[in-house]
């Protein structure tokens, strides 16, 4: 009798996790970070994948838990290493660098800006890379060559704009007017901030004059003009930066939005409302 109401407690334990991590998939999706947190945090980690621990990362980090932040995106590192997934190990070792270096432990910042290079300059263009681009702007600008920075920053606006990050574009204009302040060439540095954020209002016009049915937001309409251009939720989750089971979740709200039920479907409504 004992084993028996052991195991269905053990059951249940496992089915009440079950539910927990999927609870937390969705308020990934959301970016509701403090619930996404509140649902991973107890969970069983044998229960966890990579893309779980990457989120419980994500979701530590945005809650001001830098600790929890650095060891479960350093389970993620281990997870996508594992599995061979160079681009989202590497984008993992770039976040670990980012951390340390923040917290001031510039040896194990090093060390994980050692490893996201190793993971993904010898592989195919990808958005990744952008955050390689961006550090070695702030590098060459720490030693003063500032026209080694501004070729970095142009670098990483490139692989942005060829990869389709809009938010990664964005910050690789900053890093430009950023290189220009800091050589003293104020005004320009101040122009090309302000054309970026005059850009901004423009586009928020231009898609209200489209007034698109479904009233997807910035986000979904990324994932669609993804899904448009044949790529596979792996690869919009890699260019996006963030997890498979984010993208599945914007992929439901958006065929529930449109009224489609497939891919293709999809893809004809991003060509007939002009969305790319």
């Amino acid at each position: 009798m004992a084993e028996r109401i052991s195991g269905s407690r053990r059951t249940w334990a496992g089915a009440e996790s079950g539910r927990a991590v999927e609870r937390a998939r969705e308020a990934v999706a959301r970016e509701a970070w403090g619930d996404a947190y509140d649902s991973l945090h107890g969970v069983d980690p044998d229960l966890l994948d990579a893309d779980d621990f990457a989120a419980l990362a994500d979701a530590a980090w945005w809650t001001s838990r830098v600790d929890e932040s650095v060891a479960a995106r350093m389970r993620a590192y281990a997870g996508y290493t594992a599995k061979g997934d160079a681009r989202q190990a590497g984008y993992c070792a770039w976040m670990l660098f980012y951390e340390h270096q923040l917290a001031g432990r510039t040896a194990a910042a090093a060390g994980w800006m050692g490893r996201a290079r190793q993971q993904l300059e010898d592989e195919p263009e990808c958005v990744e890379q952008c955050y390689l681009a961006w550090t070695d702007v702030e590098e060459a600008q720490e030693r003063g060559a500032f026209g080694e920075a501004m070729d970095c920053a142009r670098r990483m606006a490139g692989i942005a704009r060829r990869c389709g990050s809009t938010d990664l574009l964005a910050m690789s204009t900053q890093a430009q007017a950023g290189v220009l302040l800091a050589e003293g060439r104020a005004a320009e540095g101040l122009a090309v901030l302000d054309d970026a954020m005059c850009a901004v209002p423009d586009a928020r016009r231009a898609a209200a004059l489209l007034r698109l049915p479904g009233e997807l937001t910035a986000r979904e309409i990324d994932v669609l003009r993804l899904v448009a251009a044949e790529r596979t939720n792996r690869a919009i989750a890699a260019e996006l930066a963030i997890s498979e089971h984010t993208v599945a979740r914007h992929l439901n709200n958006i065929f529930a939005k449109i009224d489609v039920s497939s891919r293709a479907a999809a893809t004809a409504y991003a060509y007939t409302h002009g969305l790319l």
